[in-house]
């Protein structure tokens, strides 16, 4: 740490380390019951202060909210993690997982406690079953926020109490001298010390429900009894699982892996932001919300939403099948003519990555264009009515709402769309933030945006040069830590085109900007999880009495203090 108050410092250190001495390392640092994730990339990016850097083998952002709740967990085959094994039902599991961290929680339903996660992905098996995993994530969490990267490997877990003081007064024996030193030393602990030795000479899985009620003498007894039998354990040989006797990480390198962070909103200033570069096929323009971008000449003119019960549902009769949403046919604003959207696709030069659709405000097919953006999706499917041999397109319904009267287009990634959007986003992020603070940021970058250029100065009208994504973010917030890596997909809410509010602009409150919801892994875009400190809010101050009488008071002694 740079010893700054800041609760977001940043520091290189270690930077030749191994990873597992980097463990060790960490283990050793920082305060014990540190919450630890980290991802190992081909690249990692670095900025910290004026400095914006890929060339350094190691960085490390620091943390601290303590009003927060962190929880570890790791998605790995047949083996029983000391932080919880979420392999059979993943989500389920992890539920219980986290179900003893939500002490505190006012509410009923889970799902408004845990509001963040971080999620990282490692080899074929992670892979494979990363989609599977985020979609029933983001079902059982629909109002989270998850985000994150497939990277080569990495490492979760909690750091373990730190026993070097006690190391200078005992010699690991359990006799007398040795209980009444720690007895001495954890009597000039704080309670949440206490807890913290007690949970990391035990396990992190501990129950915390053994705590209510005790005094702390009793806690000093419990951390004390628990420190003397983990040392035993070490001299019978049966420590830790991990190779650090300090730590309680596991490192993976083939599986699913992450951080749940839980807590009143006030407590997770976390949001995140993506942008992805697109171009429209209808207008051939790029999508950016500074030109207030409106391709609203196609109309969706007939469309309908079919479930499995429904007459004519086209995915068979298996079980499990999802309702989808056919589009009939479009309207061209410009001509008035009515087609099929196979015969508007068509008249592409190319098939598009993504199709869109964008509720108009005014819910008709006027192409008004003041709707949020165009919600995007590449898993369509064509249809072809036998019948008419008409050719519809297909896609699995999210909801029940109608798209019809939707705008409807076809966007591909264009790189000088990327750096306009990336631009775009990160002033409208600043404008957002004009009354805040910016702690820091976590980047998920894709490896095809850096951090090599993705443009050459010659033909990019701003940008596009080396580390792309982070050099941009430095010129809007200098001197702001951010730490990322480029990845192999990045994780996070999916991209939307064209996102803006009526006025032409993204919302003053970030509503526009921020996104949640509808987690997946893409490609070519930038995540980013950024920290912002929350506004306090008068009614979560306690300990003040400002009821009439104190008041008058109050006033009544300040003013016989001047009279006197």
């Amino acid at each position: 740490s740079d010893k700054s108050n800041d609760p977001f410092s940043f520091n290189q250190t270690f930077s030749n380390e191994s990873i597992h001495d980097l463990d060790q390392a960490l283990s050793n640092s920082l305060p014990p019951d540190t919450v630890v994730l980290a991802a190992q990339s081909r690249d990692v990016q670095c900025n910290i202060g004026s400095s914006v850097s890929a060339a350094s083998p190691f960085g490390i952002v620091l943390g601290s909210f303590p009003d927060a709740t962190f929880v570890p967990f790791v998605l790995e085959n047949e083996r029983v993690l000391p932080h919880g094994n979420v392999d059979s039902e993943p989500t389920e599991s992890l539920r219980e997982l986290l179900k003893p961290h939500e002490t505190g929680n006012a509410s009923t339903d889970d799902e408004s406690f845990w509001s963040v996660f971080f999620v990282y992905v490692a080899g074929n098996r992670g892979m494979t079953e990363s989609a599977s995993f985020l979609a029933s994530l983001q079902k059982r969490y629909p109002r989270a926020t998850i985000v994150g990267g497939v990277c080569e490997s990495g490492f979760c877990g909690m750091t373990r109490a730190n026993t070097k003081e006690t190391e200078n007064t005992a010699a690991h024996s359990q006799d007398k001298d040795e209980r009444n030193d720690l007895k001495e030393l954890y009597s000039k602990k704080s309670i949440k010390e206490l807890k913290s030795i007690y949970v990391s000479a035990v396990g992190t899985g501990t129950d915390r429900s053994v705590f209510s009620g005790l005094e702390k003498s009793d806690l000093i007894s419990m951390a004390v009894d628990a420190t003397l039998k983990s040392y035993a354990d070490m001299q019978t040989g049966i420590a830790h699982s991990t190779e650090s006797d300090s730590s309680d990480m596991q490192f993976v390198t083939d599986g699913i892996f992450g951080l749940a962070i839980g807590g009143a909103d006030v407590n997770v200033p976390v949001k995140s932001v993506v942008s992805l570069g697109l171009k429209s096929m209808t207008t051939g323009n790029n999508v950016v919300g500074d030109t207030r971008y409106d391709s609203n000449t196609v109309i969706v003119s007939d469309a309908e939403y079919v479930t499995k019960s429904d007459d004519g549902y086209p995915l068979g009769e298996e079980d499990g099948q999802p309702p989808v949403h056919i589009i009939k046919s479009v309207r061209d604003t410009s001509t008035g003519a009515t087609i099929s959207p196979y015969q508007h696709l068509k008249s592409f030069r190319s098939q598009p990555m993504f199709i869109g659709f964008k509720e108009n405000s005014s819910g008709s097919d006027s192409g008004d264009g003041n709707g949020a953006g165009y919600t995007l999706y590449n898993d369509y499917e064509m249809l072809t009515n036998e019948s008419s041999n008409q050719i519809s397109i297909m896609l699995r319904a999210e909801n029940s709402k109608s798209l019809q009267g939707c705008s409807f287009d076809g966007f591909s990634v264009d790189r000088q769309a990327c750096v306009d959007d990336m631009d775009y986003t990160l002033s409208s992020l600043k404008s957002v933030l004009r009354t805040k603070r910016l702690l820091g940021a976590i980047m998920f970058s894709c490896a095809g945006r850096g951090p090599g250029p993705i443009m050459t100065p010659s033909t990019s009208s701003k940008g596009g040069g080396p580390m792309l994504d982070a050099t941009l973010f430095h010129e809007y917030f200098p001197n702001i830590p951010c730490l990322g890596f480029y990845a192999g997909g990045e994780i996070g809410p999916q991209a939307m085109a064209g996102r803006y509010d009526g006025g032409g602009a993204l919302t003053s409150d970030g509503s526009s900007l921020y996104q949640s919801g509808r987690v997946a892994i893409q490609g070519f875009t930038a995540v980013f999880a950024v920290f912002i400190v929350p506004e306090k809010r008068p009614d979560v101050f306690s300990g003040i009495n400002d009821s009439p009488e104190e008041i008058g008071l109050f006033l009544r002694n300040c003013f016989k203090r001047s009279v006197d």
